[in-house]
């Protein structure tokens, strides 16, 4: 199997994962704000497989396979 031919080539196939924390209170409207805010620095990130832990005041990228 060659590189296009695998099933995660394309980044429509490309799982990715988000978590937010310190949620507790905030309405709809303020964490879409900060996903959309975080989003230009974590689109790579995502698209490469890594799981993304936004927080209110941090962003931590963690590539995967976590070891």
């Amino acid at each position: 199997m060659n590189g296009t031919d695998h099933p995660r080539s394309k980044p429509s196939d490309t799982t990715v994962g988000a978590l937010l924390r310190g949620t507790t209170g905030r309405r709809v409207e303020q964490l879409a704000q900060r996903i959309s805010a975080a989003l230009p620095s974590i689109e790579e990130a995502l698209t490469g497989g890594s799981l993304v832990v936004i927080e209110p005041s941090l962003i931590r990228i963690r590539p995967l396979p976590i070891l």
